[in-house]
């Protein structure tokens, strides 16, 4: 049976536009203010399901369902008894044929210091019919920053969620257990350094993973604190990590202290780690200065090609965002980089598709606010279709990679021409291609000696596409 996939957005709709196109017109789907898509969630058959309410405060917000050429078919507005209801993480309970939606809801005050905050649950069947809404009193004053990756049984999944003193840094974290009912059964409070994955053990123990990891026992009960310093994860909360079916961990993150050289001035990585949470295996894209990745840093296709995609927050003010595609052994298929000169966008997610494709999703940042966007990619890097999306964009992909010799750089969206030039390790120009234009290039590099390179794409002296190549 196919899979469904949930999207999970933070918008404020009121009206939507039943008649899809394979390019959504602005405003049809999403309001002009307020809006970011959250999450993406996979269910059954060939259809996914979005979950919209405002940034602003609101306890509404609004279930939809569309088929898999990005075109609405059907939704239900929710309305709960909350001020602000935020959406952080969806589930899909199989057995039961129902949504698990988890996030955070506060008290309606305009004094920060006076607001109750609540780790909020809403259960919702494949009816699009409400089942329940529960709420549970944070131990932070602040609330929930940001929930980390989740553990899953049969019955009960965990979650870990970090506080905010406010403006931003994280603090504190909780362990919580929530049962496939929607209902919370027990809560932990975890004081000390930041951990973001929820993993399980050899020994079915529960290891919250970051820098500094900690281990739990099956009851959530405190067991050890690991002290060994792990300078290759960050200590942000840009990585999660999951234990695949092989009994392999992996890790997406931003170059951290001990990333390789190539990736450290701006890198996504991904790795395969050891039990003790040693590196194994690991390969990267090369990005932007100052780039964060998305809550849902990466994603297996059914292929088993696997997606990390980032945005830039700092050089280009989040107008360009990169995404990258990995075989298994974490061997880079290729490489895109999108950038608009009038938006931009805060890459929140990203979710793979049944076709082996993968949809985008975040924040578009406007002159009237924030709103919400999608863009899918087939398994080729081509966009599919787009919501809320510029159609004046530059769009750059590099392939194959790694080759013995040719590397095709595609441009779609440029209107005169760029220069594109390739350095080695030691920074020096190696190759230089002048004049191309929009559609694929293909240069012979087969000159070069084995090992790895960066281009970077020119138009004048400004920069507009850089990554990594490798040169078998």
């Amino acid at each position: 049976m196919n899979k469904i996939i949930l999207l999970v957005l933070l918008n404020f709709i009121y009206k939507v536009n039943t008649i899809g196109q394979e390019n959504m017109k602005e405003w049809d789907l999403y309001d002009a203010q307020h809006s970011a898509i959250n999450v993406i969630i996979e269910g059954k058959d060939s259809f996914f399901y979005v979950i919209t309410n405002p940034i602003i405060n609101t306890g509404k917000f609004k279930f939809s369902k569309f088929n898999n050429l990005g075109r609405i078919v059907d939704s239900v507005f929710v309305d709960t008894d909350t001020v602000a209801f935020s959406i952080m993480k969806a589930i899909w309970i199989e057995n039961k044929s129902e949504y698990l939606l988890v996030g955070q809801a506060r008290t309606n005050t305009s004094i920060l210091d006076d607001r109750v905050y609540y780790l909020a649950t809403a259960l919702i069947g494949e009816d699009l019919k409400v089942k329940n809404i529960t709420y549970s009193k944070l131990p932070f004053k602040k609330g929930i920053y940001f929930i980390g990756a989740e553990l899953r049984t049969e019955n009960y999944i965990d979650f870990v969620c970090s506080s905010s003193n406010g403006s931003g840094l994280l603090t504190d974290n909780f362990l919580t257990r929530i049962s496939i009912n929607g209902y919370i059964i027990k809560e932990k409070v975890v004081y000390g350094e930041q951990c973001y994955s929820l993993v399980k053990t050899n020994d079915n123990n529960i290891m919250c993973v970051g820098s500094t990891s900690y281990v739990f026992d099956e009851n959530l009960e405190f067991v050890q604190k690991l002290d060994k310093p792990f300078r290759h994860i960050p200590t942000t909360n840009q990585s999660r990590v999951i234990r695949l079916a092989n009994n392999r961990l992996l890790m997406g993150n931003l170059s951290a202290a001990d990333s390789p050289d190539l990736y450290k001035n701006g890198g996504a990585m991904l790795y395969y780690l050891n039990e003790d949470l040693s590196p194994q295996k690991f390969n990267g894209i090369v990005t932007p200065r100052g780039t964060v990745l998305a809550n849902r840093i990466f994603d297996f296709s059914p292929d088993s090609s696997l997606y990390i995609g980032t945005t830039d927050a700092s050089t280009f003010q989040f107008k360009t965002f990169s995404l990258g595609k990995f075989n298994q052994n974490l061997d880079l298929k290729w490489q895109l980089q999108y950038f608009d000169a009038n938006y931009g966008y805060r890459l929140v997610g990203l979710k793979c598709t049944s076709d082996n494709g993968v949809i985008l999703y975040g924040t578009r940042l406007t002159d009237l606010g924030s709103q919400a966007y999608m863009i899918k990619f087939n398994e080729n890097g081509n966009i599919s279709w787009t919501h809320n999306v510029d159609k004046d964009f530059l769009l750059i992909k590099s392939y194959p990679n790694p080759s013995i010799g040719p590397l095709n750089i595609d441009i779609q969206g440029i209107t005169g021409h760029a220069d594109v030039r390739v350095y080695d390790m030691q920074g020096r120009n190696v190759y230089v291609q002048e004049g191309i234009g929009s559609g694929a290039t293909t240069m012979d590099l087969s000159g070069l000696a084995a090992g790895t390179y960066i281009y970077k794409i020119y138009d004048g002296s400004r920069v507009i596409g850089s990554g990594e190549w490798v040169k078998m």
